[in-house]
């Protein structure tokens, strides 16, 4: 039992998203609406790590893979250390090489997966669809 000394922390949940698409603008729309939604949740007292915002600027550096393959070891080391995974349900989210690996890991581990709605920023216990 913890005393009255030892604080406590809430829980932090990886954010999920789509990002990878040979258009820049979808790149940046999707990363625009990660920011969004990790400042929205926050406000809503949910913490969250998203890999889109601590990785955003590696985009920008010349020859730099932005591919889920070359940040996947890392983006899976991170789903394991968080509690859980919220997928930020953008357009292609399904189609989403990276967050369809995302989700197959977090469940083969026994991580709670739940869903963002992108417009309300309500989680979702389960996608309908």
């Amino acid at each position: 039992m913890a005393n009255s000394d030892t604080p406590t922390y809430p829980n932090i949940y990886y954010l999920a998203t789509p990002y990878s698409h040979p258009e820049e603008a979808i790149r940046q729309k999707r990363a625009d609406a990660a920011h969004i939604s990790a400042i929205r949740l926050k406000r809503a007292g949910i913490e969250v790590f998203s890999p889109i915002i601590n990785n955003y600027f590696f985009s920008f550096v010349k020859d730099m893979d932005t591919s889920f393959e070359t940040w996947e070891s890392y983006d899976l080391k991170m789903i394991k250390l968080l509690d859980g995974v919220l997928v930020l349900m953008l357009a292609g989210w399904q189609e989403s090489i990276g967050v369809r690996a995302e989700i197959e890991f977090a469940l083969k581990n026994g991580i709670e997966v739940r869903y963002v709605d992108p417009v309300t920023h309500t989680i979702l216990e389960k996608h309908n669809g």
